[in-house]
């Protein structure tokens, strides 16, 4: 870790980061300027100013798709006027865990036009159609959403591709891009320049450090 680099970041910080490879070093201030970048002062209020060791560990090996999805199921957290921001155990579950809009889209493909349009919906209405007909019976959102989030692990660990192998289209996936996806893609790529004030710093040296990094 160049000495410049060291210099700007607390002297805690910097041996915190300087137990990663560079890889890693990027991906876990990549993950805290965005979260900066998305929830500012709440945030901070919790994780601080730079990432720590626990931080740290968490992020270093989270992959893209699984950083925009804790993004977006703490948006919906924030839209739903929920307590936040969650410690990292949460974020453990959020990396994998369906968003709410997945299963109320899932519910509306499965039991109302019957027509499953994924590899999750898709092992459901093939494997578990049983179980699938007792939840509309009953009407249960709570039932349901047990339902679909132990198909997604399974279709996660691939389970699907040997229960339902025939009914899985090439190209099928379990989740699509969204217009969040392209944001937080942007964001991790170039930053923000929009914040200001203390918060906007605190991202703006993130991102300094992530380009001296980079550049080493």
């Amino acid at each position: 870790m160049s000495e410049h680099f060291s210099d700007q970041l607390h002297p805690a910080t910097a041996k915190v980061l300087g137990m990663y490879s560079p890889e890693q070093v990027d991906r876990i201030l990549s993950f805290f300027g965005v979260m900066m970048n998305n929830f500012s002062t709440t945030f901070s209020h919790l994780y601080g100013d730079e990432p720590d060791e626990e931080f740290a560990k968490f992020a270093c090996e989270l992959t893209f798709d699984e950083a925009t999805r804790i993004v977006e199921h703490l948006k919906e957290q924030l839209s739903f006027g929920e307590t936040w921001p969650p410690h990292i155990a949460s974020l453990s579950v959020y990396k994998w865990k369906p968003l709410d809009r997945e299963i109320r889209a899932a519910r509306h493909a499965l039991c109302v036009v019957k027509k499953p349009q994924d590899r999750v919906q898709k092992y459901i209405f093939g494997t578990k159609r049983g179980e699938l007909r007792h939840i509309e019976e009953r009407g249960s959102d709570k039932a349901f959403e047990k339902l679909y989030i132990r198909a997604y692990q399974d279709v996660l660990d691939g389970y699907d591709v040997v229960s339902v192998q025939p009914q899985i289209e090439d190209g099928d996936v379990v989740e699509s891009r969204t217009k969040m996806d392209l944001i937080v893609d942007d964001a991790l790529a170039n930053g923000a320049t929009q914040l200001t004030g203390r918060i906007g710093k605190i991202f703006k040296r993130i991102e300094s450090v992530r380009r001296e990094r980079n550049a080493d």
